[in-house]
Protein backbone atom coordinates (compact mmCIF):
# COMPACT_ATOMS: atom_id res chain seq x y z
CA UNK A 1 0.00 0.00 0.00
CA UNK A 2 1.33 3.45 -0.99
CA UNK A 3 0.33 6.76 0.59
CA UNK A 4 0.47 10.15 -1.13
CA UNK A 5 -0.66 13.67 -0.31
CA UNK A 6 -4.11 14.72 -1.47
CA UNK A 7 -4.10 15.53 -5.17
CA UNK A 8 -6.94 16.65 -7.41
CA UNK A 9 -6.09 13.94 -9.94
CA UNK A 10 -7.67 11.43 -7.52
CA UNK A 11 -10.96 13.29 -7.07
CA UNK A 12 -13.01 11.23 -9.54
CA UNK A 13 -12.04 7.94 -7.87
CA UNK A 14 -12.59 9.50 -4.44
CA UNK A 15 -16.13 10.48 -5.45
CA UNK A 16 -16.87 6.82 -6.25
CA UNK A 17 -15.64 5.75 -2.80
CA UNK A 18 -17.66 8.47 -1.07
CA UNK A 19 -20.82 7.52 -2.99
CA UNK A 20 -20.26 3.84 -2.11
CA UNK A 21 -20.08 4.68 1.60
CA UNK A 22 -23.27 6.76 1.32
CA UNK A 23 -25.00 3.87 -0.44
CA UNK A 24 -24.02 1.49 2.38
CA UNK A 25 -25.44 3.85 4.99
CA UNK A 26 -28.60 4.43 2.95
CA UNK A 27 -29.43 0.74 3.37
CA UNK A 28 -29.63 1.28 7.15
CA UNK A 29 -31.35 4.69 7.20
CA UNK A 30 -34.62 4.93 5.29
CA UNK A 31 -34.63 8.72 5.54
CA UNK A 32 -31.60 8.95 3.26
CA UNK A 33 -32.50 9.35 -0.40
CA UNK A 34 -31.48 6.68 -2.89
CA UNK A 35 -29.66 9.22 -5.03
CA UNK A 36 -26.41 9.82 -6.90
CA UNK A 37 -24.53 12.78 -5.38
CA UNK A 38 -21.73 12.84 -7.96
CA UNK A 39 -21.80 16.59 -8.62
CA UNK A 40 -22.10 17.58 -4.94
CA UNK A 41 -19.29 15.26 -3.92
CA UNK A 42 -17.09 16.38 -6.82
CA UNK A 43 -17.38 20.04 -5.81
CA UNK A 44 -16.75 19.28 -2.14
CA UNK A 45 -13.80 17.00 -2.80
CA UNK A 46 -12.18 19.38 -5.27
CA UNK A 47 -12.01 21.87 -2.40
CA UNK A 48 -10.83 19.29 0.13
CA UNK A 49 -8.15 17.86 -2.16
CA UNK A 50 -6.63 21.34 -2.39
CA UNK A 51 -6.24 21.26 1.40
CA UNK A 52 -2.80 21.09 2.99
CA UNK A 53 -3.76 18.16 5.18
CA UNK A 54 -4.59 14.63 4.16
CA UNK A 55 -3.47 11.57 2.25
CA UNK A 56 -4.72 8.97 -0.22
CA UNK A 57 -4.05 5.22 -0.09
CA UNK A 58 -3.17 3.43 -3.31
CA UNK A 59 -2.93 -0.29 -3.93
CA UNK A 60 -1.59 -1.52 -7.28
CA UNK A 61 -2.21 1.98 -8.63
CA UNK A 62 -5.86 2.02 -7.54
CA UNK A 63 -7.30 4.44 -4.98
CA UNK A 64 -8.70 2.47 -2.04
CA UNK A 65 -9.07 5.26 0.52
CA UNK A 66 -8.55 8.90 1.38
CA UNK A 67 -8.63 11.13 4.46
CA UNK A 68 -8.61 14.92 4.42
CA UNK A 69 -8.79 17.58 7.14
CA UNK A 70 -9.69 21.23 7.42
CA UNK A 71 -7.56 23.15 9.89
CA UNK A 72 -5.67 23.89 11.92
CA UNK A 73 -7.59 26.21 14.17
CA UNK A 74 -6.60 27.38 17.62
CA UNK A 75 -8.89 26.11 20.37
CA UNK A 76 -10.77 23.70 18.09
CA UNK A 77 -12.02 20.78 20.23
CA UNK A 78 -9.68 21.62 23.11
CA UNK A 79 -7.01 24.11 24.08
CA UNK A 80 -4.65 23.20 21.24
CA UNK A 81 -4.65 23.68 17.48
CA UNK A 82 -7.28 21.36 16.03
CA UNK A 83 -8.65 19.93 12.79
CA UNK A 84 -11.80 18.37 11.38
CA UNK A 85 -12.55 15.79 8.69
CA UNK A 86 -16.20 16.23 7.59
CA UNK A 87 -18.31 13.34 6.37
CA UNK A 88 -17.40 13.65 2.70
CA UNK A 89 -13.68 14.09 3.45
CA UNK A 90 -12.93 10.44 4.18
CA UNK A 91 -13.88 7.13 2.60
CA UNK A 92 -12.35 3.67 2.47
CA UNK A 93 -12.80 0.69 0.17
CA UNK A 94 -10.95 -2.58 -0.29
CA UNK A 95 -10.94 -5.75 1.78
CA UNK A 96 -9.52 -4.50 5.09
CA UNK A 97 -11.25 -1.17 5.56
CA UNK A 98 -10.46 -0.82 9.26
CA UNK A 99 -6.73 -1.23 8.79
CA UNK A 100 -6.70 1.12 5.80
CA UNK A 101 -8.53 3.80 7.81
CA UNK A 102 -6.03 3.45 10.64
CA UNK A 103 -3.07 3.75 8.29
CA UNK A 104 -4.59 6.77 6.55
CA UNK A 105 -4.83 8.53 9.90
CA UNK A 106 -1.32 7.42 10.82
CA UNK A 107 0.22 9.00 7.71
CA UNK A 108 -1.94 12.13 7.70
CA UNK A 109 -1.44 12.94 11.38
CA UNK A 110 2.33 12.38 11.24
CA UNK A 111 2.60 15.43 8.99
CA UNK A 112 0.01 17.51 10.83
CA UNK A 113 1.62 17.24 14.26
CA UNK A 114 4.76 18.78 12.78
CA UNK A 115 2.65 21.96 12.55
CA UNK A 116 1.46 21.42 16.14
CA UNK A 117 -2.04 20.32 15.14
CA UNK A 118 -2.78 18.05 18.08
CA UNK A 119 -6.57 17.63 18.07
CA UNK A 120 -8.33 15.54 15.41
CA UNK A 121 -12.06 15.07 14.85
CA UNK A 122 -13.29 12.69 12.17
CA UNK A 123 -16.92 12.38 11.07
CA UNK A 124 -18.06 8.99 9.78
CA UNK A 125 -21.36 7.21 9.17
CA UNK A 126 -22.98 5.63 12.20
CA UNK A 127 -23.08 2.17 10.61
CA UNK A 128 -19.52 2.33 9.29
CA UNK A 129 -18.52 -0.20 11.93
CA UNK A 130 -15.12 -1.30 10.60
CA UNK A 131 -13.79 2.23 10.30
CA UNK A 132 -15.38 3.51 13.50
CA UNK A 133 -14.00 0.57 15.49
CA UNK A 134 -10.50 1.03 14.08
CA UNK A 135 -10.40 4.75 14.89
CA UNK A 136 -11.93 4.20 18.33
CA UNK A 137 -9.32 1.59 19.22
CA UNK A 138 -6.66 4.11 18.21
CA UNK A 139 -7.80 6.48 20.94
CA UNK A 140 -10.85 8.28 19.57
CA UNK A 141 -12.95 8.13 22.70
CA UNK A 142 -11.65 4.95 24.35
CA UNK A 143 -8.83 4.28 26.81
CA UNK A 144 -9.46 0.85 28.27
CA UNK A 145 -11.73 -2.04 27.41
CA UNK A 146 -12.44 -5.11 29.51
CA UNK A 147 -14.06 -8.42 28.69
CA UNK A 148 -15.05 -11.43 30.75
CA UNK A 149 -15.75 -14.93 29.53
CA UNK A 150 -16.41 -18.22 31.20
CA UNK A 151 -13.44 -20.55 30.67
CA UNK A 152 -14.82 -23.66 32.37
CA UNK A 153 -14.76 -25.26 28.93
CA UNK A 154 -11.40 -25.37 27.11
CA UNK A 155 -10.81 -22.51 24.70
CA UNK A 156 -10.83 -23.49 21.03
CA UNK A 157 -7.23 -22.48 20.28
CA UNK A 158 -4.22 -24.12 18.69
CA UNK A 159 -1.03 -23.81 20.74
CA UNK A 160 2.15 -23.04 18.83
CA UNK A 161 4.44 -25.78 20.09
CA UNK A 162 7.55 -24.06 18.72
CA UNK A 163 7.41 -21.71 21.71
CA UNK A 164 7.66 -22.19 25.47
CA UNK A 165 5.04 -20.53 27.69
CA UNK A 166 5.61 -19.88 31.38
CA UNK A 167 5.11 -17.43 34.23
CA UNK A 168 7.95 -15.39 35.70
CA UNK A 169 8.04 -13.56 39.05
CA UNK A 170 7.86 -9.76 39.06
CA UNK A 171 11.26 -9.61 40.75
CA UNK A 172 12.67 -11.08 37.52
CA UNK A 173 10.81 -8.62 35.26
CA UNK A 174 14.03 -6.89 34.22
CA UNK A 175 14.38 -9.42 31.39
CA UNK A 176 11.27 -7.85 29.82
CA UNK A 177 12.59 -4.29 29.79
CA UNK A 178 13.46 -4.27 26.07
CA UNK A 179 9.95 -5.39 25.13
CA UNK A 180 8.34 -2.98 27.62
CA UNK A 181 10.23 0.05 26.29
CA UNK A 182 9.61 -1.09 22.73
CA UNK A 183 5.88 -0.91 23.48
CA UNK A 184 6.25 2.51 25.11
CA UNK A 185 8.04 3.88 22.05
CA UNK A 186 5.52 2.30 19.67
CA UNK A 187 2.49 3.76 21.48
CA UNK A 188 4.04 7.24 21.55
CA UNK A 189 4.00 7.30 17.73
CA UNK A 190 1.22 7.76 15.20
CA UNK A 191 -1.58 6.76 15.21
CA UNK A 192 -1.94 6.31 19.00
CA UNK A 193 0.11 9.20 20.49
CA UNK A 194 -0.02 7.74 24.01
CA UNK A 195 2.36 9.82 26.16
CA UNK A 196 4.69 7.78 28.35
CA UNK A 197 8.34 7.64 29.37
CA UNK A 198 10.72 4.74 28.90
CA UNK A 199 11.58 2.77 32.04
CA UNK A 200 14.91 2.06 33.64
CA UNK A 201 15.30 -1.52 34.86
CA UNK A 202 15.12 -0.33 38.47
CA UNK A 203 11.89 1.64 37.90
CA UNK A 204 10.26 -1.16 35.93
CA UNK A 205 10.94 -3.75 38.65
CA UNK A 206 9.81 -1.32 41.36
CA UNK A 207 6.52 -0.65 39.55
CA UNK A 208 5.97 -4.37 38.89
CA UNK A 209 6.72 -5.19 42.54
CA UNK A 210 4.46 -2.42 43.80
CA UNK A 211 1.43 -3.87 42.07
CA UNK A 212 2.63 -7.49 42.35
CA UNK A 213 2.23 -8.04 38.63
CA UNK A 214 1.97 -11.50 37.12
CA UNK A 215 3.93 -11.95 33.90
CA UNK A 216 3.26 -14.70 31.39
CA UNK A 217 5.86 -15.00 28.66
CA UNK A 218 6.40 -16.74 25.35
CA UNK A 219 9.91 -17.55 24.21
CA UNK A 220 11.61 -19.33 21.41
CA UNK A 221 14.92 -21.22 21.61
CA UNK A 222 16.94 -18.02 21.98
CA UNK A 223 14.91 -15.28 23.68
CA UNK A 224 11.61 -14.00 25.09
CA UNK A 225 9.43 -12.87 22.19
CA UNK A 226 6.33 -11.63 24.03
CA UNK A 227 4.61 -11.20 27.35
CA UNK A 228 1.34 -10.25 28.96
CA UNK A 229 1.16 -8.56 32.37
Amino acid sequence: MIFEKLNEKYVEDAVKLAQAEYNMEQKHIEALYEKNYHDVLTNSLNDMFRSNYGVVALEKGKLIGYLGFWGGWDGHFGNVKGSFSPLFANAVGGDNRGKTASMLFQHASEEMIKEEILSFAICTYSHNAEVASSLTMNGFGIRCSDAVRNVDKPLDIQLNTQYIYEEIHYIDAGCLLLLKNGLVKHLRKSPTYFPNEEFSEKDFIAKSSGRQSRFFIAKDKSDIIGYIE
